[in-house]
């Protein structure tokens, strides 16, 4: 079983804020080359440069979802996510920030947990 963390402007508190258009992810991601489109699935892109080459897919107005995730993929998910003005956020609620000691997991309620680096 895979655990998806979501490029998204989607709180599991607040509901959806504003959430990622289809059209505009699309924008982003045929504007870099290093994407390929899935042909079977709108919104799925294959993230080629990668050695693994993750998968990158809409899920409406959740976000995009990645379930594969190491450092170069969590720095490329940090990029898309500025160019939407976005966030990373996991399926428990967590949320991710890029810092100088690598991604860091984190809460916005400081009683579900202590910041943790997860990956540099």
């Amino acid at each position: 079983m895979s655990y998806t963390v979501f490029i998204t402007k989607f709180s599991w508190v607040n509901g959806v804020e504003t959430p990622i258009q289809l059209e505009d992810w699309v924008a982003v991601a045929e504007a870099d080359p290093e994407f390929e489109a899935d042909p079977d699935y709108i919104g799925s892109y294959l993230w080629k440069s990668h050695p693994r080459e993750p998968l990158f897919d809409y899920y409406g107005p959740i976000g995009i979802g990645v379930s594969y995730r190491d450092g170069p993929t969590f720095r490329k998910m940090f990029s898309i996510a500025s160019r939407l003005d976005a966030i990373l956020r996991g399926e428990m609620n967590e949320m991710y920030r890029l810092t100088e000691n690598g991604v860091e997991q984190f809460y916005e309620n400081p009683l579900d947990g202590d910041p943790d680096i997860i990956c540099d």
